[in-house]
């Protein structure tokens, strides 16, 4: 039987107040994102949590596979799972990517969110380091950016939210949006190679702390009708809105590819990321481009990718308390477990459950005791959740089992 209604009905649904607008966060109905891959908005999850093997599999294109580990080091409250690690090796690669085409693509808003980790060993030499979204039309199994040819927006809309590769304005642990379009600009050289948005002294890029995890969020939406320029991109940082760029706003002006908030200049004219109505969103590009010879061999890293139709936010980490109440004395231990755990301060006749990552019951019980050892059968290592609710109120936590 699926659980899921029973508890979901007590999970509270936090809304966002952004520009005049109440943004819904997906992630909130999914505590720890367990299950969030079974949501009707979103299209796309990857957790990196079951096997190298598997994950590679799911890609079009994959660089540089042998380069690339599991780790244990996730963001808080995915502890228990694995992270993606992608190395560089100084004088031997580049580093690597996983590339993923779409074979439908979709429309309108969609909604990108990931985990990055950028290690204090890359300062100087960042380059590419980011997830990479857009759209090719025809579609491609592999990426085809086409660095410094200007237009081409028949063909192509490419958005990256990532450090700054140059620091002739900000330092390099600044973050901001590179991006390619039909109307992008030039630069000097008369070359596209990427214009950066939300760079100036009015409203400087936020920082990127390095060597901590960081949850970055991006809406495109695209131009309905094809003709106009009313395409939309937004961004975030740890669920903290960083900018949004659409039809009239915000005010500032070109420098040649590089795009300055002022408020003393003409409003944004908007963008026009597509000009035919088949031209989607369609790829995901998960990149560590780190080509410098002079480089030091270094890394990146990702976790819990989503891409949806609505805002995701950051992962979701409830506390204990989601139905009424909940008794501070009620406890489980250890956490991690193996094949057993100890509850604490629950009644005896209390029935429990545990529920698997997709919010499904795979064990229920009844506590015969105050204090009692409970034997868990065979299950996958993972996330779990125990739930239980007694007199003194309810429990809904977190069960790492190894």
């Amino acid at each position: 039987m699926k659980y899921s209604l029973y508890f979901r009905s007590f999970i509270l649904m936090i809304c966002l107040v952004s520009y005049g607008k109440v943004i819904a966060q997906l992630s909130k109905a999914y505590p720890y994102d367990s299950g969030i891959e079974y949501d009707t908005n979103v299209y796309f999850v990857e957790k990196f949590d079951d096997g190298l093997e598997n994950i590679l599999s799911r890609y079009s294109t994959v660089v540089n596979g042998d380069g690339m580990s599991l780790e244990t080091d996730c963001p808080d409250g995915l502890n228990g799972g694995k992270s993606l690690k992608v190395h560089s090796i100084q004088g031997v690669n580049s580093g690597g990517y996983l590339y993923k085409h779409f074979q439908e693509g979709f429309d309108n808003e969609i909604y990108v969110r990931y985990y990055v980790k950028y290690p204090a060993t890359s300062v100087n030499f960042f380059h590419h380091e980011g997830v990479w979204i857009g759209g090719y039309i025809p579609p491609l199994d592999w990426p085809y950016p086409r660095a410094g040819i200007c237009g081409l927006g028949d063909t192509r809309f490419s958005i990256a939210y990532e450090i700054m590769d140059s620091n002739w304005i900000h330092p390099f642990t600044h973050i901001a949006p590179y991006i390619y379009w039909g109307e992008m600009r030039s630069f000097p050289d008369e070359a596209c190679w990427g214009n950066f948005m939300q760079c100036g002294n009015y409203n400087p890029p936020p920082v990127t702390l390095l060597d901590e995890w960081t949850c970055v969020e991006i809406m495109i939406k695209l131009n309905d009708p094809v003709t106009e320029k009313n395409g939309e991109l937004k961004t975030w940082i740890n669920g903290v809105e960083t900018g949004h760029w659409g039809n009239g706003f915000p005010n500032g002006s070109w420098v040649w590819g590089n795009f300055f908030i002022d408020p003393g200049q003409e409003a944004f004219e908007g963008f026009q990321w597509r000009t035919q109505a088949e031209q989607l969103f369609n790829y995901i590009w998960i990149q560590f481009y780190h080509d410098d010879p002079e480089a030091p061999s270094s890394y990146i890293m990702y976790d819990n990718l989503v891409v949806a139709s609505k805002y995701i936010g950051p992962v979701h980490v409830p506390s204990a308390v989601v139905e009424q109440n909940t008794s501070s004395s009620v406890k489980i231990y250890p956490n991690p477990a193996d094949h057993f755990i100890f509850t604490q301060g629950l009644e005896p006749g209390t029935e429990f459950f545990i529920l698997d990552h997709a919010q499904y019951i795979v064990f229920s019980g009844q506590t015969e005791q105050e204090n009692q050892k409970i034997l868990i059968p065979e299950l996958p290592p993972g996330i779990y959740f125990f739930h239980t609710k007694n007199k003194s109120g309810s429990i809904f936590q977190k069960l790492i089992l190894m």
